[in-house]
């Protein structure tokens, strides 16, 4: 079936429901606590309140039986689930028995039909790939373009919001494709973003040139990746790092022929440390990169991938109130968001070298650590991640990180992380995530990115089977 077509089915299925959502007017939108998640909590808060209903908003980190269990206390008609739902179907099903449902989706869905569910968009069900072809926020944005009447300043800021939530679930590394690439020409006409072609380090707009390099992952520079002193002297040789009124100079105050130098450099420095075999590294070097045209230059809301950061920052802190608010244009406080920020990179920062320090176990397939109360479960996936891509950790093993449940002593959360190229060779995380249930646990997620919530007396045989379930998947190579 063509792009064209399903999309078709997806505006059919959205407004054969229409009838039915229409009528509501007391709403809780519930979603994930990442960038992808806050984005899509907006989208769909914007929606229902334009058409004049009372709309409240919960982010979590996990839809679990403790949280779903703090969902029924509201007092509302309708729960739109958005980034999250598809792969807890059947834990829906125990609880939530008086409340209508519709789920806006795009990881794996379970094979179970909850009897309230008005509607269940989810990109799989579809035939569209939800880990590389649209995110949580592409789906609601879709929802929110077919249920509404033609608004050209609504969509404008919707589309805005759909592109921070792809940036934010790593959908745009290679390029757009699939749905993503629709929503990102449908918002590169409206003028909502700009995509130019430009080195893939994150800080374009904020860091000043020495940092962007000293915190440079995929590709790692040789000799200057986290290493403060060797990226100044690096950069210093190369241009003159303050401007005329001795401010340190970000990327985007250099001019083409100073970013033209630092980029030549860096690819001698891959073909020097790489034995001439450096090919893939250099074309990792450069990437689309997003810019929202309504934002100001030199800030972290200007460029997608610092925006999203801004979000998962607010969510992994518990103040995604105030992201979610972020993208209303209901937040008053811009200065509180900038210190969220900086306390979300400290605590990463501190977190990578908790890691370093720690002892990480290895099995046959993946390898494991576990960080207790030392790293907050709202983050330790994105460290494990980080710690992945900076060769912290083996890059050539999946990674399992565990962390004390906050909510609860007696269980543990568990994050997991993979690359592109474990992905490739078969490795699907969610599904050995999703074995927790057989211990009384609850998980899900994507096959690159995953995590679940698992009883600590089970932690051991959890782990063994994670351990058949991955030597199944992986190709030997």
């Amino acid at each position: 079936m063509k792009l064209q077509e399903k999309l078709n089915n997806i505006k059919k299925q959205i407004e054969a429901a229409k009838h039915k959502i229409i009528e509501f007017k007391k709403i809780l939108v519930v979603g994930h606590l990442d960038a992808d998640g806050i984005s899509s909590a907006a989208i769909a808060v914007k929606t229902f309140q334009s058409l004049g209903a009372k709309v409240e908003f919960l982010i979590i980190k996990q839809l679990d039986s403790t949280k779903i269990k703090a969902i029924e206390k509201y007092k509302c008609d309708l729960i739109v689930f958005v980034d999250l739902g598809s792969g807890q179907l059947d834990i829906l099903g125990d609880f939530l028995q008086n409340n209508k449902i519709i789920v806006l989706d795009h990881h794996r869905p379970v094979d179970i039909i909850h009897k309230n569910l008005i509607l269940h968009l989810n990109a799989h069900l579809f035939g569209f790939d939800g880990s590389v072809e649209i995110s949580g926020s592409g789906m609601t944005y879709l929802f929110a373009k077919y249920f509404l009447e033609e608004d050209i300043n609504l969509e404008k800021q919707i589309q805005k919001l759909a592109v921070i939530g792809m940036m934010g679930d790593m959908q745009l590394k290679n390029g757009a494709v699939g749905l993503n690439k629709i929503i990102l020409d449908w918002a590169k006409k409206n003028n909502v973003v700009t995509i130019k072609k430009d080195i893939c380090y994150f800080g374009k707009q904020t860091r000043p040139v020495y940092k962007l390099l000293e915190y440079a992952t995929e590709p790692i520079i040789p000799t200057i990746s986290f290493n403060a002193e060797n990226s100044k002297v690096f950069v210093s040789q190369i241009i003159s790092q303050r401007d005329k009124d001795n401010f340190w100079k970000r990327w985007i105050d250099l001019n083409e022929t100073e970013t033209q130098n630092i980029t030549t450099n860096i690819i001698k420095l891959f073909l020097k440390y790489n034995n001439g075999s450096s090919g893939f590294k250099i074309r990792q070097l450069f990437c689309d990169t997003y810019q929202f045209t309504d934002e100001a230059i030199g800030t972290e809301y200007r460029d997608v991938m610092e925006f999203a950061t801004v979000l998962n920052a607010c969510g992994r802190h518990n103040k995604w109130k105030q992201g979610v608010e972020l993208l209303l244009g209901t937040c008053d406080n811009l200065f509180e968001i900038s210190t969220i920020l900086e306390n979300h990179r400290r605590s990463l920062a501190n977190s990578i070298e908790i890691i370093k320090k720690e002892k990480i176990k290895k099995m046959k397939n993946f390898q494991i650590f576990f960080a207790f109360d030392k790293i907050k479960s709202t983050i330790i996936g994105t460290v494990a991640g980080m710690a992945l891509s900076a060769r912290i950790l083996d890059p050539n093993m999946p990674v399992i990180a565990v962390s004390n449940d906050e909510d609860d002593a007696n269980y543990f959360k568990i994050s997991s992380r993979g690359t592109k190229l474990m992905v490739h060779n078969g490795l699907k995380l969610n599904y050995a995530m999703n074995l927790s249930k057989n211990f009384n646990g609850e998980g899900g997620g994507h096959d690159i990115a995953a995590g679940c919530r698992l009883p600590k007396n089970e932690i051991d045989n959890f782990l063994i089977a994670v351990e058949e379930c991955i030597s199944k998947q992986l190709i030997c190579t």
